[in-house]
């Protein structure tokens, strides 16, 4: 795959867009073509070549609203319209199915609430990034907690999309997902934690804490050394214990 994305490059941005539109590339499996888009569309290319991939994306169905966001701002209009257009199909397939799922943990008793998401959640192959999301959202810390219990690594989800989820979103739901990511030992969570080592929340940044102590890497311990200077007392404990607890491979 990347020796297709390094060759497609080296197109001209002509020769891209006919490749994507009438080459062999037409020829492959969906989860294929989504996946090479995927990767390409994080390389240097033309807008034109973005704007057709982005496209493509939406015509195979792929619903990540996630990944759409990034290219909303781009600073050419045809580029942030496809990735607009893609985010307005995902929401008109995916938004009344999470809305219902909130609605419907929502509806039920607080204490009531961890039972009903432990079942939701039974089903590893069900899960998704945008229920997943979803679940986050619902003001109820029992609610998260129970999410942030059942996501293991065996969960299939695109961390990825889980570390873009964390740009906006309220504090208890950055602090949840760098707890998931946390426990899943998560690549992605070093680079993420350099964009959260300063966030306004303490939650958060305590959570960060906890979080690189589950990643064991060498990588973790001069963001957790950062920590121990936290302004907050907890922040600097936590940190402390979890470079206490460092036993790097």
């Amino acid at each position: 795959m990347k020796a297709a994305i390094v060759d497609f490059l080296c197109l001209s941005a002509s020769d891209q867009i006919q490749f994507l539109k009438e080459g062999e590339f037409t020829q492959w499996p969906g989860e294929d073509r989504i996946r090479f888009l995927k990767e390409m569309l994080q390389s240097e290319t033309s807008s034109k070549t973005m704007a057709a991939a982005l496209k493509i994306l939406r015509e195979l169905k792929y619903r990540d609203r996630f990944f759409f966001r990034r290219f909303l701002y781009h600073q050419d209009s045809s580029v942030a319209n496809a990735a607009r257009k893609a985010m307005e199909t995902s929401s008109i397939s995916h938004d009344s199915g999470e809305i219902r799922l909130a609605d419907l943990v929502n509806r039920e008793a607080p204490a009531n609430r961890p039972a009903v998401v432990r079942n939701l959640l039974k089903n590893c192959d069900a899960v998704n990034e945008s229920m997943l999301l979803s679940l986050l959202q619902i003001e109820d810390f029992r609610v998260r907690e129970e999410v942030v219990a059942c996501i293991s690594p065996d969960v299939n989800l695109d961390e990825d999309v889980l570390a873009e989820a964390v740009n906006g979103a309220v504090w208890y739901v950055r602090s949840a997902l760098v707890q998931i990511l946390g426990r899943r030992r998560s690549a992605v969570l070093p680079e993420l934690a350099r964009r959260l080592i300063n966030d306004s929340n303490v939650d958060v940044r305590l959570s960060l804490a906890e979080a690189l102590g589950w990643l064991q890497t060498g990588e973790a311990v001069p963001l957790l050394e950062t920590l121990k200077k936290d302004a907050n007392q907890w922040v600097r404990r936590r940190a402390e214990k979890a470079l206490a607890e460092q036993n790097p491979q």
